[in-house]
């Protein structure tokens, strides 16, 4: 046994949580994979069923650790993080053709930001180490959730025709910052 319950399978460090859950769930935190499952179920069952994909996921985290290691971090005042975002709503509200309810800034576990049925942007308070372009994207992001609910098709489609580049590029660069921040945190 490691320290603070951690066990070592194929290299990839985990812990096993027993919950009163229906089925066994794997997600990495902080390059921990944490296994919830239920009570009587066998850890070492579920982690050679997904052995895959607990090995591809943990070496794509290793990797975007190590990619973002050299990108440039901003450091704003939660303040200046305020004020920068509603200049962004302003321009996503015009552009898009709806209104934000209410925004709401907040440090988030596991997101960036988020949108309610209501109209209310949350945005990560960790968004104040971002480039000015990601928070104008996460902004639009979020935003265009106010029209299409899902990332389906016309989600993508609409943020495209909004911010006038791929989408893609600005998440990926959002992935990388992730890990980055969350290593300093």
């Amino acid at each position: 046994m490691h320290p603070k319950g951690i066990k070592y399978f194929h290299g990839v460090p985990y812990r096993v949580f027993y919950r009163r859950v229906k089925y066994a769930r794997l997600e990495f935190y902080s390059g921990i994979l944490n296994l919830i499952l239920p009570y009587g179920r066998s850890a070492q069952e579920i982690l050679n069923k997904k052995q895959n994909w607990i090995v591809k996921k943990y070496n794509f985290i290793q990797a975007s650790k190590k990619s973002a290691q050299n990108l440039p971090l901003k450091d704003r005042t939660r303040n200046e993080l305020r004020i920068i975002i509603q200049e962004f709503i302003k321009e996503a509200e015009d552009t898009l053709s709806v209104r934000v309810n209410k925004l709401i800034i907040r440090r988030m576990k596991t997101k960036w930001g988020s949108c309610s049925n209501r109209g209310t942007i949350t945005i990560n308070s960790l968004a104040r180490y971002l480039p000015d372009e990601l928070i104008r994207y996460l902004v639009f992001h979020e935003v265009n959730h106010i029209l299409f609910w899902k990332h389906d098709k016309g989600f993508w489609n609409n943020l495209k025709n909004a911010i006038g580049t791929e989408p893609s590029k600005y998440e990926e660069l959002l992935t990388l910052y992730w890990f980055k921040i969350s290593e300093m945190e």
